[in-house]
């Protein structure tokens, strides 16, 4: 497989990495309330009424972290993969 055909498959990676990153970002904040709504339900004793807002903020920072790492390596990743096919013009 030539330079060229591996740095394209690599910016395909890259940019689908990119865009995962992205959308778990930007998702992040409704991910968290819904698994801070589904932990007040489960359980023996489901009285329980309210939100747990440390659930939600943990549950929201952590896939923000994870997209923000993603979107990175991803952004990073496009970059020396357009510049590699730059090179091979």
């Amino acid at each position: 497989m030539s330079k060229l055909k591996m740095a394209r498959r690599s910016l395909i990676v890259m940019t689908t990495a990119f865009i995962i990153g992205i959308i778990l970002i930007f998702s992040s904040a409704p991910i968290g309330k819904n698994i801070g709504t589904a932990t007040t339900y489960t359980g023996p004793n489901s009285s329980v009424s309210t939100i747990d807002p440390d659930m939600v903020n943990a549950t929201t920072i952590n896939y923000r972290v994870v997209g923000t790492l993603i979107s990175l390596v991803g952004g990073v990743g496009i970059l020396l993969s357009g510049y590699a096919i730059y090179k091979e013009l």
